[in-house]
């Protein structure tokens, strides 16, 4: 069985916010959404995510600075995959190049990448200790 994710999708259209969100929300994961950078970073202090689905044309902010902004405030980082129609990739750095999402109407693709990038972080992380009492 497939986790159940929190995902933060920030999307300045409202019809394919509305597809995405409602076909995630559909596969029982929680699912928020922000039209812009600064309703991101919002969200993101009141609640964690796993996965933040940014696209690369938001009103307010660049991706890179919603990326800067999740990855050095917000504890555990979630991970951050980009939705771009491919017209931008020049001002993608190369680190994060294998997130992109190049077709927002992917369903299939956009769940399977979630769940790659929940299992590429928890492979990353150091396993926890356990405390033996004395």
């Amino acid at each position: 069985m497939k986790p159940v994710l929190s995902v933060l999708v920030v999307e300045n259209s409202p019809l394919i916010a509305s597809k995405i969100t409602s076909f995630l929300a559909g596969l029982g994961w929680q699912v928020d959404y922000a039209a812009s950078g600064k309703m991101a970073l919002y969200h993101s202090k009141c609640h964690h995510y796993d996965v933040v689905l940014v696209n690369t044309n938001l009103p307010d902010m660049t991706f890179q600075e919603v990326h800067d902004n999740l990855v050095l405030f917000t504890e555990p980082q979630p991970s951050v995959l980009l939705m771009s129609d491919g017209k931008d990739f020049d001002e993608i750095a190369t680190d994060m190049l294998n997130n992109i999402i190049p077709n927002q109407n992917d369903m299939k693709d956009i769940v399977s990448r979630c769940h790659a990038a929940l299992s590429q972080r928890a492979a990353m992380q150091p396993a926890t200790a356990i405390a033996h009492p004395h």
